[in-house]
């Protein structure tokens, strides 16, 4: 039993060693900024990476989306700790700003309208046999 104690607590130290320990990743967003996120902690859950990215963004954070290596975060990702995502020091991430959905339904407007006069130019160009 008294080893398994002193496991435990070269464990517990090791935990809290992990925890305390600060670290920062560069995010790359799609003008070409780099931006550093500091002050991470392995500990700490992707929705805060998120959120530290969107204040310096300036944006809001259901706005981004975030990538690395090749992998796009998925939002049941969020609660997942840095650590888990194998998100350490160092790392270089994509930051892509995905449209709010004002802007969107702004677009689906704006293409329904230019369909709407396509398909009445193409009418009146048959009407008139051009």
């Amino acid at each position: 039993q008294r080893r398994l104690s002193v496991m435990q607590d070269t464990t517990s130290e090791d935990h809290d060693k992990l925890s305390a320990s600060s670290f920062s990743v560069t995010v790359l967003n799609m003008a070409g900024e780099e931006i550093e996120i500091s002050e991470l902690r392995p500990y700490q859950q992707l929705r805060n990476l998120c959120h530290k990215i969107a204040k310096k963004l300036a944006v809001e954070v259901s706005e981004l989306q975030l990538c690395m290596d090749g992998h796009v975060f998925k939002a049941r990702e969020l609660p997942k700790s840095l650590r888990h995502l194998n998100i350490k020091d160092g790392d270089n991430l994509t930051c892509v700003r995905s449209p709010s959905d004002s802007v969107l339904e702004e677009w689906k407007a704006a293409f329904s309208t230019l369909k709407s006069e396509h398909t009445q130019r193409m009418r009146w160009s048959a009407q008139r046999g051009l």
